[in-house]
């Protein structure tokens, strides 16, 4: 049947009439135009040219760069493509990957308890249909490796349509591949149900076959995945010892930031500049690269420019990203972060603010009822002026931006925490204010008194320490508590007396989220 299926893609990719070799502006304007005959044919004969090759690298990228995205236009162009063409692999495999990254842009990076239900519904259909779409591509055949990379993803998820070994196996057996391996041992991560043996003993049977490759390689990035440290650096000593291959660039970034730092390695900020720049993608995390970019200009004299020259290349490729996934809560955080948490330079900074706010409103078609959505719309709000003052003067803004944020992350604690610095932000620096002030007529004209403050603490206290009893680590929690400002306690104690908000069951005092609607902007 195998056999059978591929004399049939070929016979199709040589019968058929000639279009533009497969590429991302060819297949953007197919699926606007609703092409999907073209489509076909493109794939099919650029998964001929793959399978003769031994290449997928462009199949690839069409699937990461179009496909593995958070935008509702694209969502119906791929729904209309794979109701074209049910049994069609390419169809079934676009579409399952946009679930697949939808799935988690739905579900955040929260551990389940701190998911909104909401949240975790939308995931699992995601995930359900991602694993469904992946079944009806294997079944047309085993030899798409896009599938096959896609599929050991939802298998490390807990939604394969195989299992991960052997899916592993097959696309292997299609030739040596370092990616396939790559999510092989991602899928049999300690964290995701697997095991550092389980993931040594795939190093042990398939690395020597890679070209660049072999099992000291691998095995150096498990030790790398796994954070062992002291076991890491020895290896890393080893290997550079007589030679550097890409295998080692994201231990390299981390050594040349962290255990290298001080060394005075005169290489160290060309190194940098080459692996920060390399490593940028649509899934560079944001705030992973702030740590890195911190991390030179902290301890190296001369970083300042590389430093800068890295956030601005950083943040050339997060714009890209947006042009494909508009909705995406991972670019949204990063377009936040050049807006308002990091050291960009102009022009970068002036049209990461002007980008934040549209931003922000696409992330609302996805994103409502992810906690990092309101915090993201937070630190806007907090960032304009209002009659003069700072947004974070704005109570009744602030409220509505927390109490979603609150709602969404399922009471947690960090959140419920930041909130009460908040409100004693308000409580003591409001205090201070001349009555004169922009910032003290802010409040009087919402009415923010101390009285208000205080019983919004103590429902805010009161919430805390529900959250705090059920953290699964109270050494986490207790270290969160101890940053409390004691003059809180004190506050409390002699302030105002707030019965309800002291008294009243703890169901009672939570806040249903506002509806995103009442978010949206005018110019929407």
């Amino acid at each position: 049947m195998r056999a059978v299926l591929l004399a049939a893609l070929a016979l199709w990719a040589n019968l058929t009439p000639a279009h533009a070799e497969l590429g991302l502006d060819s297949v953007r304007n197919q699926l606007v135009t609703h092409d999907f005959a073209a489509l076909e044919q493109d794939f099919a004969a650029a998964h001929v040219k793959a399978r003769d090759s031994g290449d997928s690298s462009l199949l690839r990228q069409i699937n990461g760069t179009l496909f593995f995205t958070v935008n509702d236009a694209r969502l119906g162009q791929l729904r209309n493509w794979q109701a074209a063409y049910p049994a069609s692999p390419y169809a079934a495999t676009a579409l399952a990957w946009t679930q697949y990254r939808r799935g988690f842009a739905q579900r955040g990076t929260n551990f389940p308890q701190d998911v909104a239900p909401q949240s975790m519904i939308a995931y699992r259909l995601a995930m359900d249909e991602a694993e469904h779409l992946a079944q009806i591509a294997l079944t047309a055949g085993l030899d798409y490796r896009p599938v096959l990379d896609l599929s050991l993803l939802l298998d490390r998820a807990g939604h394969g349509p195989l299992p991960a070994y052997a899916l592993l196996a097959q696309s292997q057996k299609l030739g040596p591949d370092y990616r396939s391996l790559y999510l092989g041992l991602l899928a049999h991560e300690p964290n995701w149900g697997g095991s550092v043996e389980q993931m040594m003993s795939l190093c042990d049977k398939y690395a020597d076959a890679i070209p660049d490759y072999d099992r000291e390689l691998c095995q150096h990035e498990v030790l790398f995945w796994v954070s062992d440290v002291p076991a890491l650096m020895e290896s890393l000593d080893t290997i550079t010892a007589t030679r550097r291959p890409r295998a080692i660039d994201p231990t390299l970034r981390f050594a040349y930031t962290t255990e290298w730092a001080w060394q005075n390695r005169p290489e160290a900020l060309d190194e940098l500049k080459r692996l920060m720049t390399a490593s940028l993608d649509c899934e560079t995390d944001f705030y992973r690269f702030q740590n890195e970019i911190f991390a030179i200009w902290s301890n190296y004299a001369d970083g300042a420019a590389i430093a800068s020259d890295i956030t601005r290349q950083y943040f050339r490729v997060t714009k890209d990203c947006l042009k494909d996934s508009p909705q995406d809560p991972n670019l949204l955080a990063s377009i936040i972060g050049f807006a308002y948490g990091a050291e960009v330079p102009e022009p970068e900074l002036s049209q990461a603010r002007a980008m934040a706010e549209a931003a922000w409103q696409e992330s609302l078609k996805l994103g409502e009822t992810l906690p990092a959505t309101w915090k993201a719309g937070r630190q806007i709000a907090r960032n304009r002026m209002v009659d003069g003052a700072k947004g974070w003067w704005d109570y009744p803004a602030m409220e509505r931006y927390y109490r979603n944020e609150i709602a969404y992350s399922a009471n947690n604690m960090r959140v419920l925490h930041e909130y009460r610095s908040h409100l004693n932000f308000l409580r003591v620096e409001g205090a201070r204010l001349d009555p004169s002030s922009a910032e003290a007529k802010l409040l009087a004209r919402d009415g923010v008194t101390q009285a208000l403050l205080a019983c919004r603490i103590w429902r805010a206290k009161r919430l805390y320490d529900v959250a705090c009893d059920q953290q699964w680590g109270k050494d986490e929690c207790s270290r969160v508590i101890s940053a409390d400002n004691a003059r809180e306690a004190e506050f409390l104690a002699n302030g105002p007396l707030c019965p309800w908000e002291r008294f009243a069951p703890v169901d009672a005092l939570l806040e249903a989220p506002l509806p995103a609607s009442e978010f949206v902007s005018a110019s929407q």
